[in-house]
């Protein structure tokens, strides 16, 4: 059976999976959150660079079936837009007149409206060039940012419009080859800059890192008709992220295999109906942050970190469930408008 066979895009474990790897983020994050050091490394890459590693394999392979789905390149960009945009919108107003003037309460220091307008505003293009409010985390072990994930969304975002663009420009025979050149491209890329051989600024690097597991989710759909799901592989996979752990050279090695696995997993797990009504991974992702930056302004004491992750994830839940419900899913509903007005033109 081929990967195409095996996949069922209606019924599959992905949605479980996203949550699981957004709750990797939160329990990553919880020794910085709480001062006990940085996050905590598997191979060359902490539990956190993993987890968002995975999340662009998904994406690449679910975001490339969307635009061979979707007629027009506009279109394709209306739907990403309405995916993204106004969940990371209302996080920020969240963040900046909710989680920031709270937080006052339980430190010292001052809330500022102007800070808070400035925050969404200069973060509201996706990218974060303000994760500060003011100084009302001088209290906290990480006093420059109240949602520190987001960071990546203007990556994912440039993912989408190239891979968008690469369906426009390219007849559909050229596709699987444009996308392992650009992913063995980034692949080589990121050794030579981890190896000192390659000068890039830090923002290229990440670019080029998280570029090659969007690239591996996307050679992965482009060649589903051909991918066998045999045990071997998986396997195989398996050996060969081990492997690169051991050597630490995962940052490198890991995006084709990990985007294997969590396909396969997405076909084999048992776990198809978590998030198939409400699907709050995203949410867990952008809300769980200030929640924990929160919640050791509350807690100073509390310093465990895995104990801090369940507090944080608990919490979080509501927050995530609330951005799907009431921001997220109605704004799914507006997929159609551009294709009914762009109809209503032609007619």
């Amino acid at each position: 059976m081929s990967l195409a066979q095996a996949f069922d895009p209606t019924s599959n474990a992905l949605n479980a999976i996203r949550l699981a790897l957004a709750v990797i983020v939160v329990v990553s994050h919880s020794w910085p959150v709480t001062g006990r050091g940085d996050d905590p490394l598997l191979g060359a890459q902490d539990w956190g660079d993993w987890a968002v590693g995975g999340f662009f394999a998904i994406s690449g392979y679910l975001i490339t079936a969307s635009r061979d789905t979707t007629p027009s390149f506009a279109i394709f960009v209306w739907k990403r837009f309405l995916r993204i945009y106004p969940a990371f919108l209302s996080a920020l107003i969240a963040v900046a007149f909710i989680a920031a003037p709270l937080s006052t309460i339980l430190t010292d220091v001052s809330w500022n409206a102007a800070d808070s307008l400035q925050y969404v505003w200069r973060n509201s293009f996706l990218l974060i060039t303000q994760p500060a409010i003011g100084s009302t985390l001088n209290d906290s072990p990480i006093p420059d940012s109240w949602n520190n994930p987001l960071w990546t969304l203007a990556y994912e975002s440039a993912c989408y419009l190239l891979i968008g663009i690469l369906f426009t420009l390219l007849p559909s025979r050229f596709r699987l080859g444009a996308i392992a050149g650009a992913g063995l491209v980034c692949s080589v890329a990121t050794a030579l800059a981890l190896g000192d051989v390659l000068s890039v600024p830090a923002v290229v690097l990440k670019g080029f890192h998280l570029g090659s597991f969007f690239a591996a989710g996307a050679f992965l759909y482009l060649g589903r008709r051909k991918i066998p799901m045999r045990r071997v592989l998986f396997i195989s996979s398996v050996s060969v992220l081990v492997l690169a752990v051991l050597l630490r050279i995962d940052a490198v090695l890991a995006p084709l295999p990990l985007a294997f696995l969590l396909l396969w997993g997405g076909t084999k797990l048992p776990l198809r109906k978590v998030g198939a009504k409400n699907d709050i991974s995203y949410g867990m992702y952008i809300y769980a942050f200030p929640v924990q930056q929160l919640l050791h302004l509350a807690l100073p004491s509390l310093s465990i970190p895995l104990l801090f992750a369940v507090m944080s994830a608990f919490l979080t839940l509501p927050l995530a469930w609330l951005s799907y419900r009431f921001i997220e899913k109605p704004s799914l509903r507006l997929k159609t408008l551009w294709t009914v007005q762009t109809r209503a033109v032609g007619g």
